[in-house]
C-alpha cells in the first residue's frame, strides 16, 4: 500500500536548508525533502559510530553504536521513518568467475537515498564473504533494496558482475529478524547469476529523555521559604499535607492555594 508523503519535522527541515545552502524560499519536492531527511538522518548515525569508537577503540564497527546515545533510540523521531534497519550483507555464491584471475569482488548497497559499499573480498572469486553490517533509518515509502556485485580491477573500471532489486521482506515490517539467500542477476540470465546471503532487522526509534523531559518527570518540590508562607497562610494544616498538595499541582501557587483553602474550609 502506498505511503503518504510525510513532511520532516521543523527542526530537520532548517538543518535541510542550511546544509543544501538554498537561500530561495523555494518549497522542496517530495524526493528533494526525503533525500534531505535521509542524509540528515545518515549523519546522526555516523555521529554515533564514531563516538562508539571514541568511547570503546575495541568495539565492533558493525555495532554501530553510540556511547551517549543506545541502540534503536534518537534525540528526536521523525514521522516518516519506520526505523533503523540493520543490513548485514554476509557472502554470495555465484555462477561464474569472470576473467582469467581469481575475482575480487565487492557489493554495493542502496536503499532509498543512501549507498553502501562493502570491503573487497580479495580472490573471493566465486564466493566472496564480506560479513559487513550497515546501519540505515528506513523511510516510509522505501520498499526495495538494491544489489550491484563488482569485480574490483586495477587497470580497468570495476566489473559489474551480478545485480538484483528485490522488495524489502513484509517479515521486516513486523520487526521479525529476516537471514535469507537472494537471486542475482547477470550475463548468465535472470536471476541465474548466483545467490546473496543477507539478514535484515528493523527496530523501533524510541525518543532519548531531553533534559526538559527528566526535569518535567521530577516532582517539584516546595522551597522551605514556600512552605513557611504557607503554613503562616494555613496554620491548621500540616506542612506534609501542603506539601503533598504542591506536588500534586505541579507547584501552581494558585491552585495550590484554592485547594488549601477547600481544605481548610472544612
Amino acid at each position: 500500500m502506498p505511503q503518504d508523503h510525510v513532511p520532516p519535522p521543523k527542526s530537520l527541515q532548517a538543518k535541510m536548508k542550511s546544509s543544501s545552502g538554498e537561500d530561495s524560499q523555494k518549497p522542496m519536492s517530495t524526493e528533494e525533502s526525503d533525500r534531505a531527511l535521509a542524509l540528515e538522518l545518515q549523519k546522526q548515525l555516523d555521529l554515533e559510530a564514531n563516538q562508539s569508537l571514541e568511547a570503546d577503540p575495541d568495539a565492533s564497527q558493525a555495532q554501530g553504536r553510540s556511547a551517549s546515545t543506545p541502540a534503536g533510540m534518537v534525540a528526536m523521531v521523525p514521522a516518516n521513518v519506520h526505523g533503523r534497519l540493520t543490513v548485514t550483507v554476509a557472502e554470495a555464491k555465484l555462477a561464474k568467475n569472470y576473467g582469467m584471475s581469481r575475482m575480487d569482488p565487492y557489493c554495493r548497497v542502496r536503499i532509498g537515498h543512501s549507498v553502501y559499499e562493502t570491503p573487497t573480498s580479495a580472490n573471493g572469486a566465486r564466493e566472496p564473504k564480506w560479513n559487513k553490517t550497515f546501519h540505515v533509518y528506513l523511510l516510509k515509502g522505501t520498499k526495495n533494496i538494491d544489489i550491484e556485485i563488482y569485480d574490483e580491477c586495477t587497470f580497468t573500471n570495476d566489473a559489474m558482475v551480478a545485480h538484483s532489486t528485490f522488495s524489502i521482506p513484509e517479515d521486516v515490517f513486523k520487526f521479525m529478524v529476516v537471514d535469507d539467500w537472494f537471486p542475482l542477476s547477470g550475463q548468465e540470465g535472470h536471476e541465474k547469476e548466483g545467490v546473496l546471503h543477507l539478514i535484515l532487522s528493523l527496530q523501533p526509534l524510541r525518543a532519548v529523555p531531553t533534559q526538559h523531559m527528566m526535569e518535567a518527570a521530577q516532582p517539584k518540590l516546595p522551597t522551605e521559604e514556600q512552605l513557611l508562607e504557607m503554613g503562616k497562610m494555613f496554620p491548621n494544616l500540616d506542612k506534609d499535607i501542603i506539601s503533598s498538595v504542591f506536588v500534586e499541582k505541579s507547584g501552581s501557587q494558585e491552585e495550590v492555594i484554592n485547594v488549601l483553602l477547600q481544605m481548610s474550609s472544612e
